[in-house]
């Protein structure tokens, strides 16, 4: 899994049809051949702080609807059943985007083009491929203005253990790595038809 679209770009700028509201849709491209379940959010409460000198108090908050939790995949206790965090999977040599952030076109407008220094939104996704490997990467996105007017990828490294950790973990289940979901499900499926 990368960050960005195969022809470099990592985010776009998206007006509304009337024009009100603008979104930044973000891209991730799984560049595998098969198939990789994927995961995804902001570093902590919000993407980042727009600094705007001309405005009271100096920034914005870039708020998100989706701070970062790790994947999981565990085992309940009383039940045996096994189950895990929602993921997406995106097929082999795909893309998936998504909206990140929603505001009024005036207000988006302003943080692109006054923020000093440049507006920067930062992230975290993990992925499980297809051969069972968990990877867990930060990144950080920033806007370059005229002439370039665009996002670019200007970080992006791997999580510290602590952060692929679950952080309120429920002592019910269980847990295992998240990346033995698809072999402990099949695993399931082969002993109940064996018991058939």
């Amino acid at each position: 899994m990368t960050v960005g679209r195969a022809d470099g770009t990592v985010a776009e700028v998206i007006r509304d049809k009337i024009g009100a509201n603008t979104s930044v849709i973000m891209y991730f491209q799984n560049t595998g051949h098969l198939p990789a379940k994927f995961n995804w959010g902001s570093q902590g409460p919000w993407w980042g702080l727009a600094f705007i000198p001309k405005i009271p108090g100096g920034f914005i908050e870039i708020k998100s609807d989706k701070p970062f939790t790790p994947m999981w995949a565990g085992v309940t206790r009383k039940t045996g059943g096994v189950g895990g965090s929602g993921t997406i999977t995106i097929g082999g040599n795909s893309l998936y985007s998504v909206p990140i952030i929603q505001l009024p076109a005036q207000q988006l407008n302003k943080m692109l083009t006054e923020t000093e220094p440049p507006l920067q939104l930062s992230g975290v996704l993990d992925y499980c491929d297809s051969l069972g490997k968990y990877s867990c990467r930060n990144f950080t996105l920033q806007y370059f203005r005229e002439p370039l007017n665009r996002f670019a990828l200007v970080f992006e490294e791997e999580c510290p253990a602590f952060q692929t950790k679950i952080r309120n973990p429920d002592p019910n289940i269980d847990y295992f790595p998240p990346c033995e979901m698809a072999a402990r499900e099949r695993k399931m499926e082969e002993d109940a038809r064996r018991k058939h």
